[in-house]
């Protein structure tokens, strides 16, 4: 398997040579696992599909062949990764698959539980934010590649922010609403970026690291800096903060021997509010801000039975968060913070990027992506005899 990136046009299937270290594509729009059974190469394809080729050992002909896809579908929930599994004899195991299980719509949600959608197509939508003015909304969706898309509430329109070079994700807008700041992926690595939001100019790139993936999470009220999660070293895990403007300046924000991410910093400045396993599970957590701008002393908890992508309300008096069946709030008065309730009852899409994948307008309504099909808990493996024939 090769990727390039996190979308289906960037990963694909190639054959190298031990002997003379020549490469050749096989597949492209591929998925592993990979399995050889009597002849046909096994791999997995878009939306839960199966796919086979020909394979004839050092001189494969699968590139030019046509994928035939098998008669039955396989879940795939996690990057290159589908639940199946092939034995010499043909014989496959798998959790199933459903064909549009990822459709979903970008919807407005109101704390009577009233849903409304926005009205932008089906698609497979990962996260909604929006801007600080109340004009747009970034909307992150997957497909061939990752893209971004804006969305204008005056005009209605939808359009993609061109960036070039490979998939774009996890969209936060700058605190003057005039950019929007994502994790690209550029030549296999995964950085911080920016682009005008209304498209114009050239994407600036605010981070080059490589071996880790940096996801940006939210922009801090002054203006300044761009909090992120910096995942994927040895010791990885902590939140940082990059510069927006000179030559990008890179501070640690939050510093645990626990993970930390979807960082949210407080609209006046006080804390930061993180998802951190530091009970040994998902809990949200707010953590002070000190005069330095670096998160200090200890950390207190909002969650009671586990909890993940943290928000702010616009104006700070409220902190809110995801758990499996609802969205759940909490009140911020000065350093004190009311028990958890739930404020709406629903299965939401759950965040993809170690970020929070939904936001809260000024008028307290939830814009948030809502599943066309909710996915049921998976109970049973799945034995499918003589599912690849030899």
């Amino acid at each position: 398997m090769v990727w390039t990136g996190p979308g289906a046009d960037e990963h694909r299937i190639e054959y190298l040579s031990i002997a003379d270290s020549a490469r050749h594509v096989v597949a492209r729009n591929a998925e592993g696992p990979l399995d050889i059974v009597g002849g046909r190469l096994i791999y997995a394809g878009r939306q839960d599909t199966v796919l086979s080729v020909p394979w004839n050992g050092p001189q494969p002909g699968a590139q030019s062949a046509e994928p035939v896809a098998l008669p039955f579908l396989a879940q795939m929930d996690n990057e290159g990764a589908a639940a199946f599994a092939v034995s010499d004899n043909g014989t496959i195991v798998r959790l199933m698959g459903h064909t549009n299980r990822r459709l979903a719509r970008v919807v407005w949600v109101d704390r009577t539980g009233r849903i409304d959608p926005l009205g932008v197509p089906e698609r497979d939508y990962v996260s909604a934010t929006i801007s600080p003015d109340g004009t747009r909304a970034a909307i992150h969706n997957r497909g061939g590649t990752e893209e971004i898309w804006i969305y204008d509430f005056r005009s209605k329109s939808f359009t993609p922010l061109t960036t070039p070079g490979g998939s774009s994700q996890a969209p936060v807008w700058t605190t003057d609403s005039r950019y929007i700041v994502y994790r690209g992926t550029r030549q296999g690595f995964r950085n911080i970026f920016r682009k005008a939001a209304d498209g114009t100019g050239a994407e600036e790139r605010l981070t080059t690291k490589g071996g880790v993936i940096q996801t940006p999470t939210s922009a801090t009220p002054d203006g300044k800096w761009i909090v992120f999660l910096e995942s994927g070293a040895a010791g990885a895990g902590d939140l940082l903060k990059v510069a927006l403007e000179g030559a990008h300046e890179i501070q640690p924000l939050v510093e645990t021997p626990a993970q930390e991410i979807a960082g949210q910093a407080s609209p006046d400045g006080r804390w930061v509010a993180v998802e951190s396993t530091a009970s040994g599970r998902a809990e949200i957590w707010v953590q002070p801000l000190g005069p330095d701008g670096r998160a200090k002393g200890a950390l207190v908890p909002i969650s009671r039975d586990g909890g993940n992508a943290p928000r702010w309300s616009r104006d700070g008096r409220e902190i809110f968060f995801m758990t499996p069946d609802a969205i759940m709030g909490v009140a911020a008065t000065g350093n004190s913070f009311s028990q958890p309730r739930a404020i709406v009852s629903g299965r939401f899409r759950v965040s993809a990027n170690a970020n929070s994948n939904y936001d809260v307008a000024k008028d307290g309504r939830f814009l948030h992506v809502l599943p066309i099909e909710v996915t049921r808990p998976q109970t049973r493996i799945e034995v499918v005899l003589n599912g690849v024939s030899k």
